[in-house]
């Protein structure tokens, strides 16, 4: 099986590269989002995306450059807007950040006798302390699920609540996303 076909049948749960915060085109967007390597097959890891999420808008680190504040204005507002197709669906049998953790046991330490079990726990606490950390940077985190509710992990991971969103149709996405539009203007004004 080459590498595409392990992808499509989801034993490769590894992300698209990183892009670097930029303004987009429109043709850009759909570039990168329609790509023949962006495609759901499972293997959901939120952890992985919010430990990238963060570190994409850190005043520490790789992306410090960045993010440096700008001459003569007060510290940058930022925020993270997460948006999820699922709930958490690591796989022991997927190769991805962490390795492949049938082999590795990076994540269970090899606890097999309930890593299957146990290894969606283990992401869902390293999602929840890196929204944590996240709050603690001053990002403000809004979570928007594709699903008929949010999960009590996106609910947690958001800074408040009301900034859970969850949706299953397409007019109340966009909604979703006019609503933290309109929300992270007023923090721009009021500011």
């Amino acid at each position: 099986m080459n590498s595409v076909a392990k992808q499509q049948a989801g034993f490769v749960a590894c992300g698209k590269p990183v892009q670097r915060l930029t303004t987009m085109t429109q043709a850009q967007v759909d570039s990168y989002v329609n790509a023949v390597d962006f495609v759901p097959l499972g293997g959901t890891y939120h952890d992985v995306g919010m430990i990238w999420g963060t570190r994409m808008l850190s005043t520490d680190g790789i992306f410090s450059n960045d993010n440096a504040a700008w001459g003569g204005r007060g510290a940058t507002n930022k925020v993270i807007v997460f948006l999820t197709d699922g709930d958490m669906s690591p796989s022991p049998y997927s190769y991805g950040l962490y390795g492949m953790e049938y082999y590795d046991g990076r994540v269970t330490d090899g606890d097999w006798a309930s890593a299957n079990d146990r290894q969606k726990q283990y992401h869902n606490a390293r999602l929840l302390a890196e929204c944590a950390k996240a709050q603690d940077m001053h990002i403000d985190v809004w979570t928007v699920s594709i699903a008929p509710s949010a999960t009590a992990e996106m609910t947690q991971c958001a800074t408040t609540s009301d900034q859970a969103l969850f949706t299953t149709s397409g007019a109340d996405l966009s909604a979703a996303f006019v609503r933290i539009a309109k929300q992270v203007a007023r923090l721009r004004l009021s500011k």
